[in-house]
């Protein structure tokens, strides 16, 4: 099981940066945001039928059919692959410039239906093209003086996030049973405690283009570190709900942001390498955190780990607010400069 479990997140670990920095590479700068956390926002919907099947199929049949229910969408990926196209910065990046043309082409009618407006060829002195020579230095890039403070802003925030997100919400079901909730409850309790996270993601597409996206994500992270504080101290069941689904409200309009801005900050020669590389560090928060809860929850107890885990959202949102450059309505051009 931890072996297929260890290529199921391979495999998913790979599509998630692909996919916020494939969309970041069409959508207009104003309105960049909104599109990439309402595409994010169906994490939230995945997470709420997956709540469903935890209630209604896992007391009665069992993991093994959960698990299986839980690969079905996984070949969906089969038919969108199909129709989606290759970014043309990638292709113009590459310098295969006839490609990004023909992408270009294939769009163009849709785009001139909505906007009434022709999309530009693809140059070949753009400054997308002029990338090209960064993508042979690959990951070195990342480190260069021009991207080093956003390297080092982008991991900070991506482990902080996924290590407070899976301290928390791997150990959900089992903070509630452990302060007293039968298993059927817990699992009811998470259900809606996951529906809070719908409004969150709209929360954030609203605001993003709106004030930016340095408020909405450290705003976020600190209040959802806020929520995660209160809801470890709670004790009666209407203080449990109330805070916990707070916190699951900020934690994922938090996560949309998050994907809206990492791509923001690379070039598109290494986009998805840099948000690739992000993704990667968080994932390790995210090994460490279901680990070290589990460890420390004998000892501590449920407002001990939850400190833990605010303090590591807190960390994310500080760290953004301080050090993160703002990238609302921008160009991908000139973010690449």
């Amino acid at each position: 099981m931890l072996a297929f479990r260890f290529l199921v997140g391979i495999g998913l670990g790979g599509e998630l940066p692909v996919v916020s920095s494939l969309l970041s590479e069409f959508v207009p700068s104003a309105k960049r945001g909104r599109f990439i956390v309402l595409l994010e926002s169906f994490w939230a919907y995945g997470w709420l039928v997956a709540s469903l099947v935890a209630f209604f199929v896992i007391p009665h049949h069992g993991w093994r059919i959960a698990f299986t229910i839980g690969a079905i969408p996984a070949i969906y990926i089969w038919i969108v692959r199909r129709s989606v196209p290759e970014s043309p910065r990638w292709y113009a990046s590459r310098g295969r410039y006839a490609e990004a043309n023909a992408v270009v082409s294939e769009l163009e009618i849709e785009v001139a239906q909505v906007t009434r407006q022709d999309l530009p060829p693809v140059q070949e002195d753009s400054t997308i093209g002029s990338s090209g020579n960064i993508a042979r230095r690959g990951f070195r890039q990342l480190w260069s003086p021009a991207y080093r403070r956003h390297t080092i802003v982008l991991w900070v925030l991506w482990f902080g996030l996924v290590f407070g997100y899976y301290g928390v919400f791997v150990w959900l079901p089992s903070l509630l049973v452990k302060a007293g909730y039968s298993m059927v409850n817990s699992f009811l309790y998470v259900l809606i405690i996951t529906i809070a996270q719908i409004p969150g993601y709209f929360s954030a597409a609203y605001l993003i283009d709106r004030v930016g996206r340095r408020p909405v994500i450290a705003g976020f992270l600190v209040l959802s570190a806020v929520s995660a504080v209160i809801f470890g101290l709670s004790s009666t069941t209407a203080q449990i709900l109330c805070w916990a689904s707070l916190m699951s409200f900020f934690n994922l309009g938090a996560w949309g942001a998050v994907y809206t801005y990492t791509p923001e900050l690379y070039p598109t020669a290494f986009r998805a390498t840099g948000t690739g590389s992000a993704a990667a560090i968080g994932r390790i928060g995210g090994m460490i955190a279901p680990v070290l809860v589990g460890l420390m929850l004998p000892y501590v107890g449920r407002p001990g780990v939850m400190v833990l885990n605010a303090a590591m959202l807190a960390m994310a949102g500080i760290c953004v607010a301080v050090l993160g450059p703002e990238t609302k309505g921008k160009p991908l051009e000139e973010l690449a400069l």
